[in-house]
């Protein structure tokens, strides 16, 4: 499991903060929330409240094969909208009180049905976020990690914060502990 060091999350934050975009705001909102691919792709402004400065996690998006098509062998696919696998997914994320402003900011200028990465009533679906990660990664010259590693990088800075394992694993959607026990002796290995 990689996670990319403190150095390298202030260069891509400092990145993403300059050079203000929906997409942008949507891999900030991944570095402070650990959320999911799927999850941040599907996330509507009316699941982001300011008010109670939580995030909603209600739902995930995915590229699937229509069954029919699998039987002609067309292969075509189709984007779908649903609720997260596990109950433990179904979940409210704090939101970081260092982007808190800039979320605010950009939900002004959206509607509630409005996808967040997007900045429209259009979600990015998850192999075009992919590429547009890897562009900023680019220019930035950072090494490459999957988008899960800011998953992964996010886990490992709430522990280096000395955040609660029990916490963290509800945040991040874990259905079991283990899976949030990893992050913890991954994090000792690197440190």
């Amino acid at each position: 499991i990689e996670a990319y060091n403190r150095g390298h999350v202030g260069k891509l934050v400092n990145y993403l903060i300059s050079n203000p975009s929906f997409a942008n705001l949507g891999l900030l909102l991944t570095i402070y929330s650990g959320m999911r691919i799927g999850e941040i792709c599907a996330l509507q402004w009316k699941n982001v409240n300011l008010n109670e400065r939580v995030i909603y996690v209600q739902q995930t998006i995915s590229r699937a094969y229509e069954l029919s098509d699998v039987i002609e062998k067309g292969g075509h696919t189709e984007l779908l909208i649903t609720t997260p696998k596990t109950s433990a997914s179904n979940r409210e994320i704090p939101i970081s009180p260092k982007i808190y402003k800039i979320l605010k900011d950009f939900s002004r200028i959206c509607k509630p049905e409005y996808f967040v990465c997007s900045g429209n009533s259009k979600p990015i679906e998850p192999r075009t976020y992919r590429n547009h990660y890897k562009r900023v990664l680019g220019e930035l010259g950072l090494p490459y990690l999957k988008f899960h590693g800011l998953r992964h990088t996010f886990a490992t800075q709430m522990l280096a914060s000395k955040a609660d394992v029990k916490t963290l694993s509800t945040i991040l959607g874990h259905s079991d502990i283990s899976i949030t026990l990893t992050h913890m002796c991954i994090h000792h290995w690197m440190t």
